[in-house]
């Protein structure tokens, strides 16, 4: 386990000496060429466009939570409600009454199931959509300020010098380019 471990963070350090010595000798043979980062959520977070997808979704996400809420509190009344008249119930009403308390129960759990579902195809869709305009600006970014390599920020960079951080002119780009409503408390001008 070690060992794997040693391999996976020697590779990790080859390859991330690789692009530092390649971006290097990009800069220095002809000094034309640049490197940069872009934190690509700080992209989907901070865009307008971003901001009104998330709200939706997580407005749906609310809508949705107050539905399971309100069924799962039925659930618990009507189980609550047989435990309480469970001693005068026949073995047939008392049988039937435990079928439609367990058929309850799995109806919530198909509900919590479907919306979980809902949730994850919207969120893959609103990444996805965002993602591809996001890659879009990067390529006609970085062909135009001519940069040799432009990296999704990740967890592997542990340090990444803030002048090589473009994150904030793709989302100005991305705003002006895509634009999106305006967020409730956002002002109309890009920064």
């Amino acid at each position: 386990m070690i060992k794997r471990w040693l391999v996976s963070v020697l590779a990790g350090f080859l390859v991330s000496a690789f692009f530092v010595q390649w971006g290097w000798s990009q800069t220095v043979s002809d000094g034309s060429k640049k490197i940069g980062f872009v934190d690509n959520l700080g992209v989907l977070y901070e865009t307008r466009e971003g901001k009104s997808e998330i709200a939706e979704i997580q407005a749906f996400i609310n809508d949705k939570q107050k539905e399971y809420d309100s069924q799962m509190l039925a659930v618990d009344r009507l189980r609550q409600q047989f435990e309480s008249e469970a001693r005068n119930f026949d073995r047939i009403t008392e049988l039937a009454r435990q079928r439609e308390i367990e058929d309850k129960r799995r109806q919530l759990q198909r509900l919590q199931e479907d919306i979980q579902a809902e949730i994850i195809l919207r969120r893959d869709k609103t990444l996805s959509d965002i993602s591809r305009k996001i890659n879009e600006i990067l390529i006609e970014y970085g062909k135009g300020k001519s940069f040799g390599v432009i990296f999704l920020r990740g967890e592997s960079q542990l340090y990444v010098d803030p002048t090589l951080d473009i994150t904030s002119q793709i989302i100005r780009i991305y705003d002006q380019k895509y634009g999106g409503p305006l967020v409730s408390g956002q002002s109309s001008t890009t920064p």
